[in-house]
């Protein structure tokens, strides 16, 4: 997995090396890290978006946080790297193929991408996304 922003890739790597020598990273260990950029995308990640209005409470109308949704979030949020890396492939065999002039690596495009269509869609459904 490859993300666009670079902090986050930094983090994923810190994470794979400390694993690596047996330590178990959490979010405790990226909020005292050195990298200022790396704390403060966490402290983004970790902090609350919205607050529920005490009137909420007093009419006991109960609005789930984020950590009693944290697994759905996780899976919904992997299905949806794996999808734009997938939409990333789709578009570099595309390219492929307006280049390429043997049959062969043609046909070989072709099912290769009709292959990454069939996966695109396949993650699309449950994220809710609807493919042409």
């Amino acid at each position: 997995v490859e993300f666009m922003n670079p902090v986050y890739n930094q983090m994923l790597q810190i994470f794979k090396i400390e694993l690596q020598e047996g330590h178990v990273v959490d979010a405790r260990y990226f909020q005292s890290h050195p990298d200022s950029q790396i704390r403060e995308v966490v402290h983004d990640l970790l902090s609350e978006r919205f607050e529920v209005s005490e009137n909420w409470k007093r009419y006991k109308i109960f609005v789930p946080k984020e950590e009693d949704r944290v697994v759905d979030s996780v899976y919904s949020n992997i299905l949806r790297i794996k999808y734009q890396k997938i939409r990333k492939l789709i578009d570099l065999k595309k390219d492929e193929l307006k280049h390429e002039k043997d049959p062969e690596r043609i046909t070989q495009l072709q099912i290769i991408t009709m292959e990454l269509a069939r996966a695109k869609a396949a993650f699309a459904s449950p994220l809710g996304i609807v493919v042409s």
